[in-house]
């Protein structure tokens, strides 16, 4: 188990459950020097369905200069529902791949206990900012202070 703390590499995204939107590995990621944005969500929390319009705005924003992640974390029962997430996801239109952590592999591997949580990781795939809960202007800052570098 790898401890994740700033400036520790991005791990291998291997153990969903199953990918929507497409598969993608840490090295497809990385190899086009893009920033990566890994975020944390659940269809019980209401912050978390609240924000997927912003990472979708993000996405669209960024598209050419950084690559998203969404990682959905069960935290009931009912989150579980693999038809309920993918019916989410299909009514917001998102287009990034997300990963289902079912198993809560990715989960333990980032220790991250909150939903919605945000990892933001340079052109070097080093984690540079993490973000737990609301504040998504502090989050949309710290991607463009990444930009500018």
């Amino acid at each position: 188990m790898i401890k994740l703390e700033l400036y520790t590499p991005m791990p291998e995204l291997n153990g969903a459950t199953k990918w929507i939107n497409g598969k993608v590995t840490k090295k497809q990621l990385l190899t086009n020097k893009k920033l990566v944005l890994i975020h944390f969500w659940s269809l019980s929390s209401e912050l978390s369905v609240d924000n997927l319009p912003i990472i979708d705005r993000l996405h669209q924003s960024f598209t050419d200069l950084m690559n998203i992640i969404a990682v959905h974390m069960p935290q009931t029962e009912n989150d579980l529902d693999l038809t309920a997430v993918s019916e989410l996801i299909k009514s917001y239109q998102l287009s990034y791949p997300v990963y289902l952590d079912h198993q809560h592999y990715l989960t333990t591997l980032f220790e991250n206990q909150y939903v919605p949580s945000y990892y933001l990781f340079n052109l070097e795939g080093n984690l540079s900012h993490v973000q737990i809960g609301g504040g998504m202007k502090m989050l949309q800052k710290q991607v463009q202070t990444l930009i500018n570098k």
